[in-house]
């Protein structure tokens, strides 16, 4: 999986694409676990417009990330979620707590509306 990271509006947006495979969760942990620690105001947009499918230690290691923003005060946004990994997340009642939005735009502008 090809991780990109980019600042937008002051907020981290995590760009993922390629796919997924069991041994991918442990690179995503690492990942994250580095721009977390590299943020002040920890807010992520995580964008999936190029999975197609999570594994189910990969949804888990997502959820680690949104426990950990939560620890520190900031907040996930997920977005661009493709219709077959939203449709796992709304049977794993994952949508209840994730905040997926639609577009990568619509999860920035968030940011600005909670402030």
């Amino acid at each position: 999986m090809i991780i990109k990271v980019e600042i937008r509006d002051g907020i981290k947006v995590i760009h993922l694409k390629g796919e997924s495979y069991v041994s991918t969760a442990g690179e995503l942990r690492k990942s994250f676990v580095k721009e977390l620690d590299k943020c002040d105001e920890p807010h992520i947009v995580l964008d999936l417009k190029e999975v197609e499918y999570f594994t189910s230690d990969e949804i888990g290691v997502v959820v680690e990330l949104q426990k950990r923003l939560d620890e520190r005060g900031g907040k996930l946004r997920i977005c661009q979620v493709g219709d077959t990994l939203l449709e796992l997340l709304r049977i794993l009642r994952l949508d209840t707590i994730l905040k997926i939005d639609e577009t990568l735009e619509q999860s920035l502008e968030s940011y600005d509306m909670e402030s």
